[in-house]
């Protein structure tokens, strides 16, 4: 399942509600219920998400007949997430695109006065054309699987010719059949974030519930009764997304008019726009891509065994990771309305919404890094082999930094992200990616790779450390603009 991403995405089912009239024409008041409701259901969202990842491994690792298929989960799925991860720059540019156009339609007028315009229909637009977009890039990955697979995979793994034989045929049946829904799980991912955007928190945790139920059933079916193996996971992720963007799309076009349509291609103007924004986002996107890929690809050079537990190891980081993530899509959709709001608006004021930030970020830290202690130990709830739960607890103290350090770090990018500072933030990649290479090179044994990520994070937190500065200290000096 895609994520950090973690993303990924990343349980509840309520009824929907049928849309107001005005719901999707104002900006989501930033207020302290507003902003914990929204992280409950954006974290709830992405953690069924890791989630389900974590069943796949455990469901492919207990199963397997040999240490080759869960060796060969690792590449098969990072190759395959990391092509949906790279469309992520459209989730995060359809909702910076709303909340930009709801800030500047609505907030800063007076309680007492109505709104100027109705903003629905340039928001529909907004959304029609990322799904359009939407549905080239999915079919652009899945030309790009069955076309160029066995050497993408060759990009995650850097064993021995003979080792990547081995995995070489489960992994890609794996992606091939990954591959084949890519259109629509873009599709979904752009949904999801313009549900979220606009205020809609029901219907992404109603698809997601359908998304965990379809996977959780078809994995235990698939792989653990017909024992088909990476196959089987492959089918039930396929599926599952196909729920989940059915469910996703439906509400979209129920808000919608009758004559307005679900997927258009952007004009040139808009267009414009969108690679304006999208093309460092999108850099940004592959920064953070490569750096994690470049850990997996120096796991591959200790032998099998440390790879399968890498491969766990990745997946426990990116389930506790999720609670960052949604610091920053808070960010991302709360702040253009808390900057632009006047004193008699009821949003929080600056102060107010970096104050609840900045505490929501430490206790996620301290939570995700101690829990992590403990899952890391339990690595016999993913494989029967003593010697990949041995390996794992070794890794226990770099997981632990990382996590601690990780929601921080997503909060302040989240901030640099809603003031556009896109050409900084593209830059500092580069340098995070020139780190961890350089620590990864001189790394020895898979211990020393996840410290590598700990330099990573250290040299993320300073760079937006410094760039968000100056709006800490705005914030803090009591301004919002």
């Amino acid at each position: 399942m895609v994520k950090d991403l973690t993303v990924n995405d990343d349980t509840l089912a309520p009824p929907i509600t049928p849309p107001a009239a005005t719901t999707n024409n104002k900006a989501p008041a930033a207020t302290t219920k507003s902003i914990i409701t929204f992280i409950l259901v954006t974290t709830s969202i992405w953690l069924s998400e890791s989630i389900l990842s974590l069943i796949d491994t455990s469901t492919v690792g207990l199963s397997a007949t040999s240490i080759n298929e869960l060796a060969a989960l690792g590449p098969a799925t990072m190759m395959i997430d990391s092509l949906l991860y790279l469309s992520a720059f459209l989730y995060t540019s359809t909702t910076n695109l709303l909340a930009s156009e709801k800030a500047a339609c609505v907030v800063t007028i007076a309680d007492d006065e109505p709104p100027p315009t109705d903003c629905k229909p340039e928001t529909s637009k907004v959304v029609s054309d990322a799904i359009g977009v939407a549905l080239l890039i999915g079919a652009f990955i899945t030309a790009t699987v069955n076309l160029f697979g066995s050497n993408l995979l060759l990009f995650f793994f850097s064993g021995n010719c003979g080792e990547f034989a081995k995995i070489l045929p489960s992994a890609m049946k794996y992606c091939r059949i990954r591959s084949l829904v890519a259109p629509l799980s873009v599709v979904g991912i752009v949904a999801q974030a313009a549900l979220l955007a606009n205020g809609n928190k029901i219907t992404p945790v109603l698809a997601v519930a359908t998304s965990a139920l379809l996977n959780l059933v078809l994995d235990l079916v698939l792989v653990c009764v017909f024992k088909q193996g990476l196959a089987g996971a492959a089918i039930a992720t396929a599926l599952a997304n196909l729920g989940s963007t059915a469910v996703l799309a439906h509400r979209i076009r129920k808000d919608n008019s009758s004559t307005e349509k679900l997927s258009t291609i952007p004009n040139a103007k808009r267009l414009v726009e969108l690679i304006t924004f999208a093309g460092p986002i999108f850099g940004v996107m592959v920064g953070k891509l490569v750096s994690f890929s470049m850990l997996s690809l120096f796991a591959s050079n200790y032998g099998l065994l440390n790879l399968a537990s890498h491969n766990i190891l990745l997946k426990i980081l990116f389930f506790f990771t999720t609670f960052g993530d949604s610091l920053s899509q808070v960010s991302q959709t709360y702040l253009p309305g808390v900057i632009a709001s006047n004193s008699k608006s009821n949003n929080l004021s600056l102060a107010g919404f970096l104050k609840i930030s900045l505490l929501l970020s430490a206790s996620f830290g301290a939570f995700c890094g101690c829990s992590s202690l403990f899952a890391t130990k339990l690595g016999r709830l993913f494989t029967p082999s003593k010697a990949i739960s041995s390996i794992m607890a070794t890794c226990s103290k770099p997981m632990l930094l990382s996590l601690i350090l990780h929601p921080p770090v997503m909060l302040l990018e989240g901030l640099l992200i809603s003031q556009r500072h896109l050409t900084f933030l593209l830059g500092s990649y580069v340098v995070s990616f020139a780190t961890i290479l350089l620590l990864l090179t001189n790394s020895s044994g898979l211990p020393s790779i996840w410290y590598s990520l700990v330099g990573f994070q250290c040299v993320r937190l300073a760079q937006f450390l410094f760039k968000s500065s100056p709006l800490l200290k705005r914030g803090f000096n009591g301004r919002n603009n």
